[in-house]
């Protein structure tokens, strides 16, 4: 403290006053910042605080953690989904049996009509219908009696043979130089013939294996079995375009053709088997043939028509309308042969 002179009193006079320093206002504002950003969002509501808390109690050593419990209104929200997701999958699920259900029973009323029309060209075979074959033994036995019969005949060289033999195998030594490989040529002819004469006996073709098996008696294919077999007596077809050419050209009668049935007289002979399902045809079995007098083949009445009800799924499968169905019925698809895919029934007109 100053003091004045000139005889006057002397007066304190004051320091000057402390003032706020920057700093620490800077400071105190970071401070408040952070107490807003980090301890203010923790204590808004008391489910934040608990969470805060068990967090800071997890960061220390040796402390269990705890699971935080569910809120009523996420337990509520939860079960609401998991009961629309297993509504949805009972749905689907009930969807999905009907078109099932609605499958299945168009493809036994598929079944149903494929049997009503197959039924005029389906029989049950009788025992007088099925000529038994010949085994494929027979032809190795052939084959084998053959060989036998050749070594009787051939008769033991003798001595003199044998040096005659002998003298004109020297004698051709210097041609054999000249003509190479001849003798390999000779020994590979001989073991040809050898050999040709055991295949000889032997089944070639698919017929011929056929043939061993047998084969059954069975109308012309397009000629329904009413036509045909009429208290086995004479019956006259009206129309020349039910018969093949090959039956046409043996009786003609007028303005039809006279087919005598007399104990299965006229009929063809079909191979003994069927092409689906690899087994040969037994008495009391139905079998059917083709409506179209271009298809030869004959099976069992089971196998075609599981075939061809497999046949018209896949058509449904690949988009085949069903203003086709409706136009012509249930059964109303290409119904093609497993073999020679022609029509293996024809297609009534709607």
């Amino acid at each position: 403290m100053e003091y004045q002179s000139d005889n006057h009193i002397p007066t304190p006079v004051p320091a000057s006053a402390p003032g706020i320093d920057e700093k620490t206002i800077i400071t105190v504002i970071l401070v408040v910042l952070l107490f807003v950003s980090l301890v203010a969002p923790c204590c808004i509501n008391k489910r934040r605080r608990k969470t805060c808390i068990r967090r800071i109690r997890e960061r220390t050593l040796y402390v269990d953690i705890e699971e935080e419990p569910e809120d009523q209104w996420f337990i509520a929200a939860m079960e609401r989904y998991r009961a629309s997701q297993a509504a949805e999958v009972r749905g689907a699920a009930s969807v999905s049996n009907a078109e099932e259900r609605q499958r299945e029973r168009h493809d036994e009323e598929c079944r149903l009509v494929l049997l009503e029309r197959l039924s005029e060209f389906t029989m049950t075979l009788e025992k007088g219908q099925i000529i038994e074959g010949g085994s494929n033994d027979s032809f190795f036995d052939e084959a084998t009696e053959k060989e036998e019969n050749d070594g009787l005949n051939v008769s033991e060289p003798r001595d003199d043979e044998r040096e005659e033999k002998k003298t004109r195998a020297l004698a051709n030594d210097g041609s054999r130089d000249v003509e190479t490989g001849s003798m390999e040529e000779s020994s590979s002819k001989g073991g040809n013939a050898a050999s040709s004469n055991s295949i000889n006996y032997l089944p070639k073709t698919c017929g011929e294996i056929a043939c061993a098996y047998g084969k059954v008696l069975l109308p012309y294919p397009g000629i329904p079995k009413e036509t045909l077999f009429v208290n086995e007596e004479k019956t006259l077809i009206e129309s020349n375009d039910l018969v093949p050419r090959e039956l046409q050209n043996e009786t003609a009668n007028a303005g039809g053709v006279e087919v005598a049935v007399v104990g299965m007289g006229k009929c063809r002979e079909v191979k003994h088997g069927c092409a689906v399902c690899l087994e040969l045809f037994t008495e009391g079995e139905r079998v059917c043939w083709s409506s179209n007098n271009q298809c030869p083949h004959v099976f069992h009445e089971l196998c075609i028509v599981d075939w061809l009800v497999a046949l018209g799924k896949r058509k449904r499968n690949r988009g085949w309308s069903d203003d086709e169905e409706d136009n012509g019925g249930t059964a109303n698809f290409p119904m093609l042969c497993p073999c020679c895919r022609q029509d293996f029934m024809i297609r009534r007109a709607p």
